[in-house]
């Protein structure tokens, strides 16, 4: 028997940087609405209320946005991680933030206040959700204790926990192996968002049958478009801001250079050896749009050749990202976002789960790997630019067909996504 107006609540790293975590967070409430009981009522654990509010409050107005951690909410548009290198507490507090055994002892020691106010929260709740996302990933030092101390709060309040359609690993630290392990399996079911995550959970789990292969939630956000209209080619490129100093884990000012220089490089040979106009967006601002800037300025072409769009709102994306005939994209939403709209894509993979995604989708055969093209040898970047142009061009010699095949590749995903929400439903069954 389900409960006739279920309370639920989502717990996850929302804030106003990362549209795609938006895109996820939308997408969940969206599926929950669809699939759970009318009359059910939602609480989303947001690292930036004021911001994610605003995002849903249009669709759902009725859902209460609160902080999921015990600090201040940074500014609109500040980028996620402020560099702030002056003056003796400055270094005193990057050191606790940089040294697990200091921060997480004193997170819970010394807002003992706001973790009684989340767990009275919790306990009012039938089920909760942690939801979408890279969340079992410890690329963030600060991350892997907050999925944790959640996890246990519902425990000790007898809340169900569901892992909802995450992403897992890279998992690099014996912390995260440890916090992680502990919280997936104080939980009733976990769905992740790929293959590569599904090998990586079940290594985790003690009770491998609650794991379960679903797709990103943002599959299902936006309607595929099947015919575009006509005129010069367009190409969206996605930039990620990797090793940019203040806005990446590891800095490197000079493969940061390399970076961009190379991807200046690629975005003339587009030019130079096809009719196309090409537009830069961004699904993390502002750092991937300055990351963009850079590029831009470094290939001085026209701005009727190559220009910058630079509106991250999902609203703005989802105005744009149909107007394209082919996404060149490096952040995993970027591409997961596009082909949501019908739009065929290529990928420059950062990290493994982009490439892990497009193997997912059926399309491995359109992915590159971006370290061949920041520290490849001459030959190595130039052999790469000359097939990724021939990629391009046989995408747009394409045409509607390669369209049609990303409609139908969308609607798969979208149709695994939905997998979720449906055992999120069986764990308010009695």
């Amino acid at each position: 028997m389900v409960k006739t107006r279920p309370h639920i609540g989502i717990f996850g790293s929302y804030d106003v940087t990362s549209k795609g975590d938006l895109a996820i967070l939308k997408s969940i409430l969206a599926q929950l609405k669809e699939t759970m009981p009318q009359g059910s009522t939602f609480t989303v654990f947001a690292t930036a209320p004021r911001a994610v509010r605003e995002v849903i409050e249009p669709e759902f107005p009725a859902a209460r946005v609160l902080p999921s951690r015990p600090s201040a909410e940074p500014p609109q548009g500040s980028t996620s991680h402020p560099q702030n290198t002056s003056g003796l507490l400055g270094r005193l507090k990057r050191l606790v933030a940089n040294t697990p055994i200091l921060y997480d002892p004193l997170v819970l020691a010394l807002h003992r206040r706001f973790w009684r106010q989340t767990f009275r929260e919790i306990k009012n709740l039938d089920l909760l959700i942690i939801g979408g996302g890279g969340l079992l990933v410890d690329l963030y030092r600060r991350w892997p204790i907050y999925p944790l101390i959640f996890t246990a709060m519902a425990k000790a309040a007898r809340t169900p926990v569901m892992f909802y359609a995450v992403g897992a690993g890279p998992i690099k630290h014996l912390r995260g192996r440890i916090y992680f392990s502990l919280a997936v399996n104080l939980s009733q079911a976990i769905t992740v968002r790929d293959s590569r995550s599904f090998h990586v959970a079940r290594k985790m789990l003690l009770n491998k049958s609650k794991l379960h292969l679903a797709a990103d939630p943002a599959f299902c956000l936006y309607q595929p478009h099947k015919t575009k209209g006509e005129g010069t080619p367009q190409i969206g490129i996605s930039a990620v801001a990797i090793f940019r100093p203040g806005d990446w884990p590891t800095p490197n000012q000079r493969l940061y250079e390399a970076y961009t220089a190379r991807m200046a490089e690629l975005v003339k040979a587009l030019t130079a050896a096809l009719p196309v106009q090409i537009t830069f967006f961004s699904t993390n601002c502002p750092q991937d749009l300055l990351t963009a800037a850079d590029i831009l300025k470094k290939a001085n072409l026209p701005e009727e050749r190559a220009s910058l769009f630079a509106d991250c709102s999902l609203s703005g994306l989802r105005d744009f990202l149909p107007k394209m005939d082919l996404v060149i994209g490096t952040r995993l939403h970027s591409l997961i976002l596009s082909a949501a709209s019908g739009v065929p894509i290529i990928a420059l993979s950062y990290q493994e789960k982009v490439e892990t995604c497009c193997r997912d989708m059926g399309v491995a055969d359109l992915v590159f790997p971006l370290s061949r093209l920041i520290q490849g040898e001459e030959k190595v970047f130039a052999a790469m630019v000359e097939e990724i142009t021939e990629k391009v061009g046989a995408i747009l010699q394409g045409g509607s067909a390669q369209r049609e095949r990303f409609v139908e590749l969308a609607t798969q995903m979208c149709f695994k996504a939905k997998k979720s929400a449906q055992i999120a439903r069986s764990l308010l069954r009695k």
